[in-house]
């Protein structure tokens, strides 16, 4: 128990020297980071240990560098994010970023902290070429987090694959809940220097705990993220009109805002209006559309009705998201969305729904998600496929939303924990005809004693689409070996059954 004690007394004493100005060496404190790439646009991210003017040079092979710069404050705990605009479709780029005093430097001076990167721009959408990502959320939940010695495990796994870019799917930080000396499994972790988050500062820590895993920050420098959040980045189930805890620590403080300029603080990504909802087309074969599932939503608790449909995404979000995805003719449309499409969510289990299903009662949100397929089945080309996490297990569906009424198929594939509790839920809701492909996820009447017995449970998504259009998923667990893979072949590749004439 005492070095348990020491650890946390360490981890206290490190964050109080890190955020105290003073003649501290200035150093970068979190590696640097990537994000929000489309074909001529990419964000850098990183921070400080103190007020400093962040420097970010880019270069394509052997062209002329780009340079950016931008001033990290303590208004945003000295992290900074530069945007470049006018670069070149479908490469590879390298970057610089170094701290000093001065405003404009675009050379590095002697001694000034740095640290390199890299990420890719999106093809054309002429461009043919195959694509690979990385898909995945819940990291440090339930107490389940940085090993002592081992960190998060399941980033080295990740890094492995050679990938295009990341998407980290929701619950990336549990705002909510304390990371402590001894793990939910039994194990040494890194304590956090604060518990649950109620001020801005306090979430800044939930932040920092995550990108210093040196694995996390490994990935980072390697490959570019898009970021999706879910409820944990501020508070279990919220949206704009339930972000709140009526018991101590929250008091009914509203925690939606806070939350969310940690987000933005912390992650490689310029919004304007808090707006997280975009699409981005990746070649000829993918176009992604990242859905934002909290800000917009309705009470959880307020009833689906035929006379007053509820709402997951705000009608501005829903229209432009019909009409972007019936205007794509990327051969796949991946919609990410960080609630799952027929696995119920929601606390208490019996009560308001979090997710898309309603689970047979007069909760969740299908009557929205009804409108939405019926969208996505007039599209052409049609072929989609969901990617969700939120419920630490892996799965896949099939479904037949329409029913009789048309012959439309999609997929929902859902990833998950990075290193989170791990939960297993055998139920489904069959609204929209779904069958259930696989399911990975511990028995419930045996669940992990240790963190040796959790660590394979844990697990992380890979997508490849080759030159052909071929789209296959596939399941990695907590020790990088595929425990699921599924090949679906695009709606215009399909062979034609035709009658023999009579």
């Amino acid at each position: 128990m005492r070095e348990f004690c020491l650890l946390a007394i360490a981890a206290l004493l490190l964050t109080s020297c890190e955020e105290r100005p003073g003649s501290a060496p200035l150093r970068i404190t979190h590696s640097v980071a990537s994000g929000e790439m489309s074909q001529t646009q990419a964000t850098v991210w990183a921070r400080a240990s103190k007020r400093a003017h962040m420097h970010v040079m880019a270069r394509a092979g052997k062209d002329a560098a780009l340079y950016r710069h931008q001033l990290a404050t303590d208004a945003t705990d000295f992290t900074a994010r530069v945007q470049f605009d006018g670069l070149k479709p479908g490469t590879q780029y390298s970057y610089l970023v170094w701290f000093d005093d001065k405003p404009a430097t675009e050379k590095p001076p002697k001694g000034a902290p740095r640290r390199e990167g890299a990420f890719k721009t999106a093809p054309r959408a002429s461009d043919g070429r195959a694509v690979r990502f990385a898909w995945g959320g819940d990291t440090a939940g339930q107490n389940v987090c940085r090993h002592a010695d081992r960190g998060f495990p399941i980033f080295r796994h990740v890094r492995r694959h050679p990938l295009d870019f990341v998407v980290t799917l929701g619950d990336m930080i549990y705002a909510d809940e304390p990371c402590l000396p001894m793990g939910g499994y039994g194990n040494p972790q890194v304590p956090m220097a604060t518990d649950q988050a109620r001020t801005l500062a306090q979430f800044w820590e939930h932040w920092k705990y995550l990108r210093a895993d040196r694995a996390f920050q490994r990935l980072s420098e390697d490959v570019g993220f898009y970021t999706v959040w879910d409820d944990h980045e501020v508070v279990n189930d919220f949206g704009p009109k339930r972000d709140y805890r009526s018991y101590p620590p929250y008091t009914g403080r509203r925690l939606m805002p806070i939350g969310r300029a940690a987000f933005e603080h912390y992650n490689p990504q310029i919004t304007t209006q808090h707006r997280y909802y975009s699409n981005v087309r990746w070649g000829r074969h993918l176009e992604l559309f990242f859905l934002d599932t909290r800000q917009y939503r309705d009470l959880a608790e307020q009833h689906d009705q035929t006379a007053k449909p509820k709402t997951m995404l705000g009608s501005a979000q829903r229209d432009w998201f019909i009409d972007a995805f019936t205007k794509s003719n990327a051969t796949w449309k991946i919609v990410i969305t960080s609630v799952p499409l027929s696995i119920p969510t929601g606390f208490p289990l019996e009560g308001a729904r979090d997710g898309w299903a309603n689970q047979a009662g007069p909760t969740g949100y299908e009557r929205e998600l009804q409108v939405i397929f019926e969208a996505m089945s007039r599209a052409r080309p049609r072929d989609a496929i969901f990617l969700t996490a939120d419920v630490h297990f892996a799965a896949g569906f099939r479904y037949e939303p329409l029913g009789q009424a048309d012959d439309y198929t999609t997929h929902e594939f859902v990833a998950g924990p990075f290193s989170a509790g791990l939960f297993r839920n055998d139920e489904y809701d069959g609204t929209f005809n779904a069958k259930r492909l696989f399911l990975y996820a511990p028995e419930l009447n045996n669940p992990p004693r240790s963190y040796e017995e959790a660590l394979p449970w844990f697990n992380f998504g890979l997508v490849q689409i080759n030159q052909q259009g071929l789209l296959t998923v596939s399941i990695r667990n907590g020790h990088g070996v595929e425990i699921y893979s599924h090949t679906l072949v695009p709606e215009h590749r399909k062979p034609v059954v035709t009658q023999p004439v009579p």
